[in-house]
């Protein structure tokens, strides 16, 4: 975050031209220098890196969650949990699949 200030305080026209060159041309993206700390190609294969070990972190989690869960009399709560135990691993495992999609 730090190695894009600079680019913070561009104008809006030259940050809509950026835009638009990465629109028509994909591609550009690989040759783009708007992080000052970071290459471009390093970021491209980092970023969904750490975002795959994140999700993996976060679906540990969700497994421990679900292991040490404590069953309720009221079935309101068990039906929450179960809802929110679902909706959160979906969530991982479709984000983490984009990252890894954007790897190959």
């Amino acid at each position: 975050m730090i190695g894009i200030v600079p680019y913070l305080f561009n104008s809006f026209e030259y940050k809509f031209l950026v835009a638009d060159m990465l629109i028509r041309h994909m591609s550009a993206m690989k040759d783009l220098r708007e992080n000052w700390l970071i290459p471009q190609r390093i970021n491209l294969l980092v970023r969904p890196i750490l975002h795959i070990v994140y999700a993996a972190g976060c679906l540990v989690m969700i497994l421990r969650f679900h292991q040490r869960r404590k069953y309720h009399r009221n079935r309101l709560v068990c039906k929450t949990r179960f809802v929110c135990l679902r909706l959160l691993s979906i969530t991982v495992l479709s984000c983490s699949s984009v990252s890894i999609s954007s790897l190959l």
